[in-house]
């Protein structure tokens, strides 16, 4: 599972900014 990855994020700064950049692109698709 892909969030658990970033759960265990260890730059956790860096693992939000993945995330939201993630969930940007996903509402830009539809």
């Amino acid at each position: 599972n892909f969030n658990k990855f970033l759960e265990l994020e260890p730059y956790s700064e860096l693992a939000g900014t993945v995330r939201n950049m993630l969930i940007y692109l996903e509402k830009i698709k539809k």
